[in-house]
Formats: structure tokens, sequence, C-alpha cells
């Protein structure tokens, strides 16, 4: 099938349709439904270079975009024909490789040389902003064994604590987007007693 077909295909399905895209050079994203795949053109991005991606969608202008975050940002919007590259981004030690679509942001663990913050990029107006993480003694001991996920509509985070002689299993859900106090512990499971 031609490439501006497949194109048109890919931008008339909603954003659950679509699969992830692939991280490496060249990235493809893919319609398991109907069987079709796009290729994007290469970026600047090197092959072997380390980099985080993730495809989403802008709520306002339907503008399904990918993003490449690494030293820089490099975007496609689908339908463009190429990359931009936006600059002076913040660093990051990326924990999510993928990171999550919601709220029109996509959303990635950091580790800072002081601790560790939740980053999002946000798709309508490409800037970055830091999302409050919660309270959590469990997250602040595991930030490796830390994930961000969608639990119904809301941002959520999952975290196991390992200690001395036991764990606890935390979930997390931000009921309210950005709001620091939405943070909600939605489920805690712990160690058998010995």
């Amino acid at each position: 099938m031609p490439g501006h077909v497949t194109l048109e295909i890919l931008l008339k399905l909603p954003i659950e349709a679509l699969i992830r895209c692939r991280m490496a050079n060249p990235i493809y994203i893919s319609n398991p439904i109907a069987g079709d795949y796009l290729t994007l053109p290469n970026g600047e991005t090197k092959p072997d270079g380390q980099f985080v991606s993730r495809f989403g969608s802008s709520p306002k202008t339907k503008q399904y975009k990918v993003v490449k975050y690494s030293d820089f940002v490099e975007i496609y919007t689908l339908g463009s024909g190429g990359w931009r590259r936006i600059e002076h981004v913040p660093p990051a030690r990326h924990r999510s490789l993928f990171g999550t679509f919601v709220n029109g942001a996509l959303h990635w663990l950091i580790k800072l040389p002081n601790g560790s913050v939740l980053r999002s990029f946000d798709l309508e107006n490409e800037q970055f902003r830091a999302i409050p993480l919660p309270s959590s003694r469990v997250y602040y001991a595991s930030f490796k064994r830390s994930n961000l996920g969608i639990f119904g509509d809301c941002l959520s985070l999952s975290s196991i604590g390992m200690y001395a002689s036991d764990w606890d299993i935390e979930i997390w859900v931000m009921k309210e987007y950005g709001v620091k106090e939405s943070w909600t512990k939605q489920l805690v499971i712990k160690s058998p007693s010995p």
C-alpha cells in the first residue's frame, strides 16, 4: 500500500488503535488491526544513540506526533514529512523508556542528581513541565522499581519497595491532573509476616 494511503488511514484512527512506536531508527508506527505500518524518516538522533520515544496526539488539534527525547527533542507530526528539533531541553536520565500518554502529554520518570521528578511534555504547546510526585516512602526508596501507567483515565505510579526484611507494592493514582494533593494510594500489598 502506498505511504500516503497508509498515512490517511492512520490519521483517521483513534490513538488507542495504534501501537507505540518502536524505539529505534527508523521508527515504525503500526496499525495491527489493518496490518498497516508507516516508516518515519530518520531524524538527527543517531541509531545507536540513547533516547526515549513515544507516540501521542494533541486533543485540540488532533495531530499525531512522535517525540524522541535525548539531549534534545525531535518531533515528527504525521503528515509533515520531517522532524523538527527543539534545543535547550531539561536534562534527564530516563527511568521509563516509552513514557505514558495521558491528558494530552507524554510523561517520563526522570532521575536527577538531587532526586527524581515526573516530567511531562505537552503535545499542544510542546513544552516540558514537572508534575509533582506523591509523598511515598516506597517510591523514594525504590525509584528503580517504579513505573508509570494509566488507571482509568488518570496517571498512575506503581512502586515496589524492598527493605531489609520485607517489601511493599504501592499503586498511586493522580485523580486531578497536575495537583500533588490529588495523588491517592489506590492499592497497597505488603509482604507476609514471617
